[in-house]
């Protein structure tokens, strides 16, 4: 009987999390107003603090590929590489001359984006909601740097990118945004 509890307790919603990392827990809810009250921004998100926080995430977290076939979504590496490619303006070869070098940029950006909310949905690990806030902060500046090179993607385009990828729902929390102090 004691073994049937132990496994009920752990195989809730929210994977199974202990404390604050439980994120339907008013403790948890408590750990992320708190960490927003004292920092919403700061300091422009470097690739370096993506990197940490996602890494941090993926600790102690395996996800099959039967949960999940996006290697984006589960492998930290394949991660890192699309963040990557996002930080270093790569877009796939594409010259930035062409209309097609921002948009490719940005989906790389997006990539990003969308594979940490899909990870703080899946585990509600907030190490996975606060990289994805980051990443939002991330994905604004580059496209700020976008449209301050001619591209014209208007407040509706952003506007759409944050209901999709940048609004977190398990928690229903703020969490903080401001990378840690070096």
């Amino acid at each position: 009987m004691a073994l049937l509890l132990a496994s009920a307790a752990c195989s809730s919603s929210d994977g199974g999390l202990p404390g604050p990392e439980r994120t339907g827990t008013a403790e948890g809810r408590w750990h992320a107003a708190t960490a927003t009250a004292l920092a919403s921004s700061g300091r422009p998100v470097t690739q370096q603090d993506l990197i940490d926080v996602i890494l941090k995430g993926f600790e102690g977290v395996e996800i099959a590929w039967t949960v999940t076939s996006v290697d984006t979504f589960r492998k930290p590496e394949d991660l890192l590489l699309v963040l990557d490619d996002c930080a270093q303006d790569r877009a796939h070869g594409i010259a930035p001359a062409d209309a097609a070098y921002w948009p490719a940029v940005l989906g790389d950006c997006y990539t990003v984006g969308d594979a940490t909310k899909w990870l703080y949905d899946y585990t509600g690990k907030q190490d996975f909601a606060y990289a994805n806030q980051l990443m939002k902060r991330y994905m604004k500046q580059k496209l700020d740097d976008a449209n301050a090179a001619g591209t014209q993607l208007g407040d509706a385009y952003w506007d759409g990118v944050v209901g999709k990828i940048y609004t977190l729902t398990p928690a229903g929390t703020p969490i903080a945004v401001t990378p840690l102090a070096e």
